[in-house]
């Protein structure tokens, strides 16, 4: 059976475009004109009108939708559902015709939020939900009968980045669900104060901005995100990083880390709430990665290794002192440990800098340090 997916290019299905294609042997393509002569053609996330002679050309045109059809057709229907307060939301497996959102209904299956997600879980989830309903799908075909939609139908506008805009005469809690939906980078939220326009950008606890000084006493903004929530250009970045030479002689696990392996790992993380790792970056340049594992209620292990190529000076310093500082004002651990070569000279002096000491160690290559919160330096603090 010959199967076709087909999304826009340069936009933020494609990762999970390439996944579905290798989990049901597809092929992928970014413009329908190309395709010709499929069984079934998967259209996800795609933005270019459809003519009738290309859904005469394959025997199945597969759309799926957000919405309650024929309820909410038109444009980010889980967006505008989520700032309506949904957290139940159903998407609906559909044949392509002529009008837009308007096929006969093949599955409807509901994707439960719980109303805290922002923009990028969103998508993730939106995405996931597509590929299982793809599968769900296939499952089921040829066995598999339409209905045509019932109902009033209605329809949602297009969004826009001023429909970020919040009201500064409105609480958080009442704008919540529309800062959910809100893009750090790409549309994110934004008000006016007398005239003047300010940028407001949203973070769980375990993806923040937040600004250090360098050695030279200026400031720089550097941006920590979960390994989890990375796009798949820094999952690459991050992944190529950790196999140069000069930084995995240094870590336990010193072989070649390969995509899958990588992807895996990443995988286990979801499911874990003892371990988180972040990627650091200044705008687009990846500075390293932190990583932390939860001993126990009040103690924390942690490790970092920076890019040898960043220009950023001080970088080392930078990465121990964010360590630090997530450590004990968001993790609220009371003790941090970490384990180093005792060759890794450089490294140990920077650990000492910052007020960690030696304790018993029974490896004869590796350094035990420890750093108690009510012993840190005010200078780390600061």
């Amino acid at each position: 059976m010959k199967i076709a997916i087909l999304t826009s290019p340069k936009q933020w299905f494609i990762p999970y475009a390439k996944e579905l294609q290798k989990l049901i042997n597809a092929d992928l393509f970014y413009d329908h004109k190309e395709i010709f002569n499929y069984e079934i053609v998967f259209i996800l996330s795609y933005h270019k009108i459809i003519d009738k002679k290309f859904l005469q050309q394959n025997k199945h045109n597969i759309v799926i939708h957000a919405s309650n059809l024929p309820q909410g057709k038109g444009w980010s229907p889980l967006f505008h559902q989520v700032i309506e307060g949904r957290d139940e939301i159903v998407f609906s497996v559909f044949e392509a015709d002529e009008k837009a959102d308007n096929g006969d209904i093949y599955l409807q299956k509901t994707l439960i939020l719980n109303g805290l997600e922002l923009y990028e879980e969103l998508r993730e989830k939106q995405a996931r939900f597509c590929l299982e309903l793809c599968v769900d799908f296939l499952k089921l075909y040829p066995n598999i009968k339409a209905q045509k939609q019932k109902g009033k139908e209605s329809f949602y506008p297009k969004r826009s980045a001023k429909d970020s805009e919040l009201d500064i005469n409105k609480s958080i809690n009442e704008q919540f669900n529309l800062l959910r939906t809100t893009s750090n980078e790409e549309f994110p939220a934004f008000f006016y104060k007398d005239g003047k326009k300010f940028i407001l950008k949203i973070y769980t606890q375990n993806s923040f901005d937040t600004s250090v000084q360098t050695t030279e006493g200026g400031g720089i903004k550097i941006t920590l995100e979960n390994f989890i929530h990375l796009n798949k250009y820094k999952k690459e970045q991050i992944r190529r990083l950790r196999n140069l030479p000069q930084i995995k002689k240094y870590l336990y696990h010193q072989h070649f880390i390969s995509k899958n392996e990588h992807k895996n790992f990443i995988k286990r993380l979801r499911t874990t709430n003892q371990k988180i790792y972040f990627c650091l970056s200044v705008k687009n340049q990846i500075l390293g990665s932190i990583n932390f594992h939860f001993k126990d209620a009040s103690s924390i292990e942690f490790g970092f290794y920076s890019n040898p190529y960043s220009k950023v000076s001080g970088i080392g310093r930078i990465l121990e002192q964010i360590s630090i500082y997530y450590a004990f004002y968001i993790l609220q651990a009371k003790t941090l440990y970490l384990e180093a070569f005792r060759e890794n000279l450089q490294v140990i002096n920077l650990h000492k800098k910052f007020g960690f000491v030696e304790f018993y160690s029974e490896n004869e290559k590796i350094i035990k340090m420890q750093l108690k919160k009510h012993l840190i330096s005010t200078k780390v603090k600061n």
